[in-house]
């Protein structure tokens, strides 16, 4: 069995759950990030990508598609403004991007594989479009993760999670690596270590002293449910 993660750009999968892939590589399995909209007019983001990876110690696939800023139809933008990413519906032209990266995920993952993907609470087109792409992959053993730093906009009925232990500094570690957007969104290390570190405690009494990974998992599929759990991960977390 293998266990991916994927992450619409080279810095979501890691942000929002490297606990969870350190602690399924020290368990023993193989894990794999896939960065599905790769393609970007720089290559300092690829370059940190590796590194945070190499310090986690999991592999690195990348599907090669355009983010959303470079995208275009006919040599016209599909999303010209920069607040359109956070804010605009899928571009028209971009829907058939759906089925394409549906097929190219379903051609590396088999019926067995764990498959870890975004929850969906992030507006950026990007993540509803890699949303929307995750909704009927090959295996029906899904775990989600929230989109850090997005908040959660809404109450997930079919959805409940399970909180488990993880080592934070390596997920702060690893996530320190994308030093470029770091300063772009957050300004300094600090801010976003310390914003990670609370993202990790959301939920966790004052009193607790360790830090989490939220598994989000559907309630209505209970095979998979106690396959992920009970011989995956292991937890005795509640």
């Amino acid at each position: 069995m293998n266990i991916y993660f994927i992450s619409p750009h080279f810095d979501d999968a890691v942000w929002s759950s490297a606990g969870r892939m350190r602690l399924f590589r020290e368990l023993g399995y193989s894990v794999t990030v896939i960065t599905v909209f790769s393609q970007y007019s720089s290559y300092i983001r690829p370059n940190e990508n590796l590194a945070a990876l190499k310090l986690l110690d999991v592999e690195s696939i990348c599907l090669g598609y355009k983010e959303a800023s470079l995208r275009d139809f006919d040599g016209v933008a599909l999303y010209a403004k920069e607040h359109e990413l956070l804010s605009a519906d899928i571009n028209i032209h971009d829907i058939p991007l759906i089925k394409k990266i549906a097929d190219d995920l379903n051609s590396l993952i088999t019926i067995s594989d764990l498959v870890n993907v975004p929850i969906g609470n992030s507006p950026h087109v990007d993540h509803k479009i890699v949303t929307r792409a995750t909704a009927n992959l090959n295996t029906k053993n899904v775990l989600w993760f929230e989109e850090f730093p997005y908040p959660l906009l809404c109450q997930y009925e079919s959805k409940h999670y399970k909180s488990v232990e993880i080592d934070i500094d390596s997920w702060v570690n690893a996530s320190l690596q994308y030093t470029s957007q770091i300063y772009n969104l957050f300004s300094s290390e600090n801010i976003f270590a310390s914003l990670l570190k609370r993202f990790s405690r959301k939920y966790i009494p004052k009193s607790e002293k360790l830090f989490f990974d939220r598994l989000w998992f559907d309630i209505n599929n209970t095979s998979a449910y106690e396959y992920i759990f009970n011989e995956v991960v292991q937890s005795e977390y509640s």
